[in-house]
């Protein structure tokens, strides 16, 4: 198995937002074409289409709460670039539009070293998104934060090459994308190191979202 770092704490934070936003109106983002062979993953709730020329479907090593683990199969990519897409929060009765406002504070507070860069209510053809991307340097509290919401395990630090590597890795970098069916929002999370890894990162997380459908 590929190593691979999550650091990213939005499935957590989701349960926890609360309170009322302005009104924002929505950015339009450039659908993509997708003429390209993809592969179906499923989180429990909703199906998503990625491409599989660039991505293969994964292990997770906490399904409880990461549902779809996509590693890179490009040789432009890191090897610990990675797309996550994770549990579906229920009930949470949060537009988007108040998701993407509420979110960045609560996590450059509940999460040492992490730093919103942008936060846009987008839109997809007809989806909303709630369009967030972050830079994330690596602590100790965060480090034990992540230990304890079983974001990561012992393991997968052991694996980064132990505690001091971990918390010394060079920033990374994350783009999350969220969606919403019926109240039920899902998060889509792309994690990687370099600037030109980001293209790539987000036709698959694109991919994803304009495939994406309720199951059943």
């Amino acid at each position: 198995m590929k190593k691979f770092t999550f650091i990213i704490i939005f499935i957590i934070l989701i349960f926890s937002l609360v309170g009322c936003s302005k009104k924002i109106e929505s950015i339009p983002m450039e659908a993509i074409n997708i003429d390209f062979q993809v592969e179906t993953v499923d989180n429990g709730t909703i199906t998503l289409d990625y491409p599989s020329e660039d991505w293969t479907k994964g292990e997770s090593s906490n399904p409880e709460v990461i549902k779809v683990v996509l590693y890179s199969n490009n040789e432009n990519l890191e090897e610990n670039t990675n797309i996550i897409v994770g549990t579906t929060a229920s009930s949470t009765n949060i537009p988007l539009e108040d998701y993407v406002q509420l979110l960045p504070a609560q996590l450059e507070k509940s999460s040492p070293g992490t730093k919103v860069t942008v936060a846009e209510y987008r839109k997809i053809n007809d989806i909303p998104v709630s369009y967030i991307e972050i830079n994330t340097k690596m602590t100790e509290e965060a480090m034990e934060y992540g230990l304890q919401k079983g974001i990561f395990t012992e393991q997968t630090i052991e694996a980064e090459g132990g505690k001091e590597a971990f918390i010394n890795k060079p920033e990374t970098k994350q783009i999350q994308m969220s969606i919403s069916f019926k109240d039920r929002i899902t998060s889509i999370t792309g994690t990687y190191s370099k600037d030109e890894e980001k293209e790539i990162v987000l036709k698959a997380m694109q991919t994803m979202v304009q495939t994406a459908k309720l199951k059943g």
